[in-house]
């Protein structure tokens, strides 16, 4: 499926670019994953940068994330007040 969506625009981009398909598959993914891209012009960012960048590049989505991590802790409240444990 992910080919039928996404293998046209590739090849298109591949047939208007030479050196397309090396550059995109294999320096910016493979060789990047193996720290070899060419040029060596990639600097590390440390974790926390990472995470605070996922946050900001998810806004406005990334404002929910609370209210994730809040619901099922209201909703095992709510169980435990319906249904006490036995004395």
């Amino acid at each position: 499926m992910l080919l039928v969506l996404a293998g046209p625009w590739h090849a298109l981009a591949a047939l208007h670019n030479p050196g397309f398909l090396w550059d995109y598959t294999v320096n910016q993914h493979v060789l990047f994953f193996f720290d070899r891209k060419l040029p060596r012009d990639s600097i590390p960012d440390s974790l926390g940068f990472f995470l605070a960048m996922f946050l900001v590049r998810g806004l406005p989505w990334s404002l929910f994330f609370p209210a994730l991590a809040c619901g099922p802790i209201a909703r095992r409240a709510t169980i435990r007040r319906a249904h006490p444990p036995p004395a």
